[in-house]
C-alpha cells in the first residue's frame, strides 16, 4: 500500500491553457459523482469506467489504501473496500484540476480563468494607423499573444488639394494637384510660358523655366534677357530729314515737317526742337516773340519705330496798326514747343503770348510785352508811352536766351531778347532770338543773334531768319511788320 496519495496529469492535460493544480487532499468518488465534480470546476474532461476498472480519459490512477490496482471486489478488506460503486463499476481515486485566477496579461493564456484568453488585457502604448490626412491615433491591442495590434482606424483617403496636406493619403503632400492658370517665367528671347504650381500649399508657382540668356545681336530681341533689346551693340540705323555725321554720331535736320525712322536698333536720341517766331507788329509796332526752344538730352531709348516731326512755320507780321501773328508749334514725339508770340502795335496794344512774347505797343499808356512759356522762352518789353501814340517807340519780342527789351525812352525801341546757342549739330548754332520793336522817326530796335528781325522806323523791319524760330521785327512808320522765322527740329544719336 503507497504511503501517500499521488496524482498526475497526462500529456493532453498538460496541454491546456488554463492554470489546473492538484489538490492538497484526495477524494474517493464513483465514476459518475466524479465526472460531475470535474464538469463543475471546469478542469477535467469526461471520465467514463472501464470494464476492467482501469481509469479512463488519460487519468493515472493510485491506490490509496493498497498496492493493489482499482478493479478490486468488495469482498477485499481494507481501505480499498469501496473502490466499487452500486452499479459494481470501477470506482478511480482521481484528482481534479483546480484552476487559480491571476490578473490577465497579453500571453495566449486565459489567466483570470473566465474561459477566455487575453481579454481585457490593459492597452499598451501609443500608436497609430494611416498616414497624411487618414492618420489616427490610438493605442497598442493584444493580438496573438503579444501587444501589436492598435485601436486606431485609418480613415478614408480624399481628394488632393491644394493646402500642404496629404489628402490622398499616398504618403506625398499636394501630389497630382491640377495645375492653375497661364504663367510665364524669364523676359526677352529667355521667356518660357507654364501654369501655376502649388507651392507651400497655394497655387503660386510656375511650371515654366525661364530659357539661359544668350549674347545680345542686333535684331530687336533681348537676346541676353536683360529686358533692354539690342543695347550696346546694335545702333539706331534711321532715315528722314538732312542727314549728317559728327564723329561716332548721326544728325537729322528736319528744316520742314517730315518722318523720323528706325529702321532697326535700339539707342537714345538728342533733340533739339524750335517753334515758329511770332511776327512783329505793324505801323509802329512791338518785335515778334521767338518760338519755344526745348533741348533734350539723350534719354529714353528708342528701338525701331516711326516719327512724325512737325516744324513750325514763322507767324505773318501784322499790317498796319495790327498785332503780328502768333508762330507755329514745332512737334517730336512728346516734345511740343510753343510758337512765339506775335508783337503789339501802337494802338496801345499788348504783345502776345506764346514761346516768347511778343514786344509791347506804344501808344499813350505803354503797352506790356506778352508771356513767354516757362523752360522755353522769355516776355516781351513793353512800349513807352507818350501823348503822340503814332511816335510812340514799342518793345523788343522776347528770346530764348533774355526778356525782350523795353523801349528805354521817347526815341529808343526796345531790342529783342537774347537767343540760345546749340551745339547738337557738332558746332555751335545760337536759336530763337526776339525780334526788335518798331518806332516812327526815331531810333528802332536792333536784334540779337539767333534769327531775329530788326525793328525798323521806316517801313524795312526785319524777318526772322529761316529754321531760327528768330521773331520778326516790328514795323516803324508805315506798313507791316516782319514775319518771324520758322522753326527747326534737330535729332541727333549714336550710330557706331
Amino acid at each position: 500500500m503507497k504511503n501517500a496519495n499521488t496524482w498526475s496529469k497526462s500529456p493532453a492535460e498538460m496541454s491546456r491553457g488554463s492554470r489546473c493544480l492538484p489538490k492538497t487532499s484526495p477524494r474517493w468518488t464513483s465514476l459518475a459523482g466524479f465526472a460531475a465534480m470535474l464538469a463543475l470546476v471546469g478542469c477535467s474532461e469526461p471520465v467514463t469506467g472501464g470494464a476492467d476498472g482501469g481509469p479512463d480519459s488519460g487519468f493515472i490512477v493510485r491506490d490509496a489504501g493498497s498496492d493493489v490496482d482499482a478493479g478490486r471486489t468488495s469482498e477485499d478488506a481494507g481501505p480499498d473496500a469501496n473502490l466499487r460503486d452500486a452499479n459494481l463499476n470501477d470506482a478511480i481515486f482521481a484528482e481534479p484540476d483546480l484552476c487559480i485566477a491571476a490578473a490577465e496579461t497579453c500571453n495566449g493564456l486565459d489567466d483570470d480563468c473566465d474561459g477566455t484568453v487575453d481579454d481585457g488585457v490593459p492597452t499598451g502604448a501609443s500608436c497609430s494607423a494611416g498616414i497624411g490626412a487618414c492618420a489616427r491615433t490610438g493605442t497598442t491591442l493584444c493580438v496573438g499573444g503579444a501587444l501589436t495590434g492598435c485601436s486606431a482606424v485609418a480613415g478614408a483617403p480624399g481628394t488632393e488639394t491644394c493646402n500642404s496636406l496629404d489628402d490622398d493619403c499616398d504618403g506625398t503632400v499636394d501630389d497630382g494637384v491640377p495645375t492653375g492658370a497661364p504663367c510665364s517665367s524669364g523676359v526677352g528671347a529667355c521667356a518660357r510660358t507654364g501654369t501655376t504650381l502649388c507651392v507651400g500649399g497655394a497655387l503660386t508657382g510656375c511650371s515654366a523655366v525661364a530659357g539661359a540668356p544668350g549674347t545680345e545681336t542686333c535684331n530687336t530681341v533681348d537676346d541676353d534677357c536683360d529686358g533692354t533689346v539690342d543695347e550696346d551693340i546694335c545702333y539706331i540705323v534711321a532715315t528722314g530729314g538732312a542727314i549728317t555725321t559728327d564723329g561716332d554720331f548721326r544728325v537729322h535736320t528736319f528744316t520742314s515737317s517730315g518722318t523720323f525712322e528706325i529702321v532697326s536698333g535700339t539707342g537714345a536720341v538728342a533733340s533739339l526742337v524750335v517753334a515758329g517766331g511770332g511776327g512783329g507788329g505793324g505801323n509802329t509796332g512791338g518785335g515778334g516773340g521767338a518760338g519755344g526752344l526745348i533741348s533734350t538730352a539723350p534719354g529714353a531709348s528708342y528701338t525701331a519705330r516711326s516719327f512724325t516731326v512737325t516744324v513750325g512755320p514763322g507767324g505773318p507780321g501784322g499790317p498796319a496798326a495790327l498785332s503780328g501773328t502768333i508762330g507755329a508749334n514745332s512737334v517730336f514725339d512728346v516734345i511740343t514747343a510753343a510758337g512765339g508770340g506775335g508783337g503789339g502795335h501802337y494802338v496801345n496794344a499788348a504783345g502776345n503770348a506764346g514761346g516768347s512774347g511778343g514786344g509791347g505797343g506804344g501808344g499813350t499808356t505803354g503797352s506790356a510785352g506778352g508771356m513767354g512759356t516757362a523752360g522755353q522762352g522769355n516776355s516781351g518789353g513793353a512800349g513807352f508811352a507818350k501823348r503822340d501814340p503814332f511816335h510812340a517807340p514799342c518793345g523788343g519780342g522776347g528770346g530764348a536766351g533774355s526778356p525782350g527789351a523795353g523801349a528805354s525812352s521817347a526815341t529808343a525801341a526796345g531790342q529783342g531778347g537774347t537767343g540760345s546757342a546749340s551745339s547738337i549739330t557738332g558746332f555751335s548754332v545760337t536759336y530763337a532770338s526776339g525780334g526788335g520793336g518798331g518806332v516812327a522817326g526815331a531810333t528802332a530796335g536792333s536784334a540779337s543773334a539767333g534769327g531775329g528781325g530788326a525793328g525798323t522806323n521806316a517801313n524795312t523791319p526785319t524777318a526772322g531768319a529761316p529754321n531760327t524760330g528768330g521773331g520778326g521785327g516790328g514795323g516803324g512808320s508805315s506798313g507791316s511788320g516782319a514775319a518771324g522765322g520758322s522753326g527747326v527740329v534737330i535729332l541727333r544719336y549714336r550710330f557706331r
